[in-house]
């Protein structure tokens, strides 16, 4: 087993974060990542190491047609390939200096992390026992925060299924400059703001309920939530005429999909408008299914197990 060392860059911090809640890290160019090995994030600037985690596959090609970028707005960067791994748990309370995670990774103490990502040869479960067994360093932790009620539950360990704290979707997302399209690109963008106005509405309405919306874990969903002890999932699908079929077809397999993946959550798929053929809600529920669109949230009201509320 071997692994990688990437680094966060000093401008964008807040990367980590948008990492761990999406579960995985993003490249222009592609480095060698087999599954099982040993991720290792360092923060420039402020010289700390984050956290270590473990690559779940081999890179895969970035999609931002198909699942929204989860990085800063003000990063204009273009990301090639993209790296999902599963958090580990690392106890120890002060991170080691970059010459001291030099050693660390079995490589000669070098200068500066713009070397990275490289990739170095130590057994991941060998790493993290030596981190928490070397010498003290600077102020700071690198603990990785992974207890999650919902997602621990039903994973045991590593990455919860489901994240913590939602961020309301960029409405404003748009496809960059520079990038050849086989599809129209004002389409494209019309359908991810779509798609992020839908999600958004969505998550209002639950808080006006009282209730918190989950971002996605382990599970790539789109919105989750918990009401009386049950868990909801919701795949969110804007609507095109055109492939309106399709984008309902694709919708449903999806939150299919992923409720067996949470342990049989409940699905809800929410789309962006009334779909032209009213037979959709039918079929949806057939497989047990909400469909809803923001003029018929109330919809998923009365949650089961719970006395229904009054409503203005």
């Amino acid at each position: 087993m071997a692994g990688v060392l990437f680094v966060v860059g000093k401008e964008f911090p807040e990367h980590w974060k948008a990492a761990l809640e999406s579960g995985f890290w993003e490249t222009v160019r592609r480095v060698e990542v087999r599954e099982g090995d040993a991720l290792v994030f360092w923060q420039a600037g402020q010289r700390q190491l984050l956290g270590v985690g473990t690559a779940t596959q081999e890179p895969e090609p970035v999609d931002y047609e198909l699942q929204a970028r989860p990085w800063s707005t003000s990063d204009p960067t273009e990301y090639q390939f993209r790296y999902r791994f599963d958090p580990v748990q690392v106890s120890r309370s002060s991170s080691p200096t970059w010459p001291e995670l030099m050693v660390l990774l079995g490589q000669k103490p070098r200068r500066g992390a713009n070397t990275a990502p490289f990739r170095f040869d130590r057994n991941p479960d060998e790493l993290v026992m030596d981190i928490e067994r070397s010498g003290p360093g600077p102020d700071g932790t690198f603990e990785v925060e992974v207890a999650d009620a919902i997602g621990r539950s039903r994973t045991g360990s590593g990455r919860p299924l489901i994240g913590d704290v939602y961020i309301d979707a960029d409405e404003e997302i748009a496809t960059k400059n520079g990038v050849p399209f086989q599809r129209d690109p004002q389409a494209v963008d019309r359908g991810l703001r779509g798609h992020a106005r839908t999600q958004n509405a969505l998550a209002a309405w639950l808080r006006g309920q009282g209730i918190a919306p989950r971002p996605a874990g382990k599970v790539n969903f789109d919105l989750a939530w918990e009401v009386g002890g049950e868990v909801y999932v919701a795949e969110i699908k804007s609507l095109h005429r055109a492939t309106e079929r399709n984008q309902l077809r694709l919708g449903l397999g999806e939150v299919i999909d992923f409720s067996y993946r949470l342990g049989g959550a409940r699905r809800v798929l929410a789309v962006e408008r009334e779909p032209v053929d009213e037979a959709w809600v039918a079929i949806c529920e057939s497989v047990d299914v909400r469909l809803v669109w923001p003029e018929t949230f109330d919809r998923l009201l009365p949650w089961p197990g719970l006395p229904i509320r009054d409503q203005d």
